[in-house]
């Protein structure tokens, strides 16, 4: 196995040399510093909460939400034969998808009608009737225009007049001008309404299943290799696990021989740097109306917060010293450093397993303590802000999302997190024994990782699970390379995937 990780002499100064002291920071300063990291989470998570949507509630299409109805479409599909199934997929998915704002309520209608039939998305309209008028929960909404001609067309299609009245579930055929509207306000939804299973024309209805069966079909696909990757990677988690035990697998990371307390003041000042940029980011978009090119400029934003790193260099320490201490380095072995980074995702798969089951668990104690909500409240499980942006975009939106979250966030963050953080914590415990240095040390580094994110509190276990492995890896290599191919492949999987399950 390979040795512990060296700085080569002439690259760096050797970690345990002596170091300059005229700007030495003392402990209290890591105090200091640990204080303001407090702060800036705090403030990441006021701002996270503050942030306005990008869309209104009443017209919020969902974006998860649709995946699922797509994914329940397929099916139904798949055993359309089977009036059984059908039941048990629809009963399925009432729970979580005839919920939220009115306009998620009515796109169920519409799914209602593909997999249960007209006459009960007679019912569910005329369910969502009575909950307009009074809702069990809440004051009555008023409907923007756009959802009272949505509703209209609605019953013109299911034959439902209203609560109370008698109901001709005969569909009527729609004008040009009204099919238009259904589609420009519900989407792929509308599209599928104007296409149900008895249409004349077949080439419209297999146009608008082709989503469904592509979901299906890339569903199956990831759960298949997603096992495969992640039972390799168990297998390489638990060799890995036992190497370590025996000794043949060593830290390549030398802890306690630098000034740790200039690392702390260098990350605090990165969180409110990082935060401070990106509000102004935020202003520069709206002053210029660059609203297109918002995501481009809020990675540039990224990369300028880099600049911290002089903040070591000011306080004494030299610009050798600093790449080495924070993994800017090609590691022991160059050539292998980005294959470790991809054999380091497939063995961090089964911990983001367990992170995502703790996820469930965290959102239905959630659904249990929130208890009662208003009747049209959007619904929706923790998911970040960029997948909307991802949703409502055209091609360059997505040229911008995979650059933010492909070579920005993994540069940025694995240099921010697992560099700077984590020298800093594990030279400030490294007294404590490297097994309890290291594992306090990746606690407090993904824990802090995962708080800063805009998911929210739900969905840190999945987060921290994914930061474990990063953390760990660059533990093991000294560098931070695997970590950034680490960070890069799974966003990438992640978007690459989601923009495939989204596309018409």
């Amino acid at each position: 196995m390979d040795p512990p990780f060296q700085p080569q002499s002439g690259d760096s100064l050797q970690p345990g040399a002596d170091w300059p002291t005229p700007n030495t920071p003392r402990r209290g300063h890591a105090i200091i510093a640990w204080i303001g990291i407090v702060l800036a989470c705090v403030v990441a998570v006021l701002m996270h909460r503050i942030a306005p949507d990008t869309v209104s509630a009443d017209d919020e299409d969902d974006p998860i939400g649709v995946v699922q109805a797509r994914y329940l479409v397929g099916l139904g599909q798949w055993f359309k034969n089977d009036r059984e199934a059908l039941d048990k997929l629809y009963k399925q998915a009432q729970r979580p998808l005839n919920v939220g704002s009115i306009g998620q309520r009515q796109r169920f209608v519409i799914l209602a009608a593909e997999l249960a039939g007209t006459e009960e998305a007679g019912r569910v309209l005329r369910e969502l009737d009575a909950d307009l008028a009074d809702p069990p929960l809440g004051d009555p909404p008023e409907l923007t225009e756009a959802q009272a001609d949505v509703q209209t067309l609605l019953h013109a299609l299911y034959g439902a007049e209203g609560p109370g009245d008698e109901h001709d579930l005969a569909p009527i055929r729609l004008t040009d001008d009204q099919r238009e509207l259904l589609v420009q306000h519900l989407g792929w939804f509308g599209r599928l309404a104007l296409a149900p299973p008895e249409a004349e024309e077949q080439a419209d209805r297999k146009a608008v299943l082709a989503p469904a069966w592509r979901v299906l079909l890339l569903l199956l696909v990831v759960v298949v290799l997603g096992v495969l990757a992640g039972f390799a990677g168990f297998i390489g988690l638990v060799v890995t696990g036992v190497l370590t035990i025996v000794g043949k697998v060593r830290s390549g990371l030398v802890a306690g021989a630098g000034p740790h307390a200039i690392y702390a003041e260098t990350f605090a000042i990165w969180m409110f740097v990082f935060f401070g940029l990106q509000v102004a980011a935020g202003f520069v978009v709206t002053a210029s109306g660059m609203q297109a090119h918002q995501l481009a400029i809020a990675a540039g934003a990224f990369f300028v917060s880099l600049g911290v790193l002089l903040w070591p260099v000011l306080r004494g320490i030299p610009w050798r010293q600093v790449r080495t201490d924070i993994g800017w380095t090609l590691g022991c072995r160059p050539v292998l450093e980005p294959a470790f980074g991809v054999a380091g995702y497939a063995m961090t798969l089964p911990l983001l397993a367990v992170g995502l089951v703790l996820v469930f668990v965290l959102m239905m104690i959630q659904t249990a303590q929130a208890g009662p909500v208003p009747t049209f409240t959007p619904a929706g499980g923790p998911a970040h802000p960029i997948i909307t942006d991802l949703a409502q975009g055209h091609w360059w939106t997505a040229v911008q999302v995979l650059f933010m979250a492909v070579v920005a966030a993994p540069i940025v963050e694995e240099t921010m997190f697992r560099g700077v953080l984590y020298r800093h914590l594990r030279d400030a415990s490294a007294r404590m024994g490297i097994v309890l240095s290291i594992a306090l040390s990746t606690f407090i580094n993904t824990f802090v990782f995962a708080v800063i994110h805009p998911q929210g509190w739900v969905a840190m276990p999945a987060l921290m699970a994914l930061a474990c492995g990063f953390t760990l890896m660059r533990e093991w290599r000294g560098t931070v390379v695997p970590s950034m191919i680490m960070h890069a492949i799974n966003n990438a999987v992640v978007m690459t995937f989601f923009m495939l399950l989204i596309a018409d």
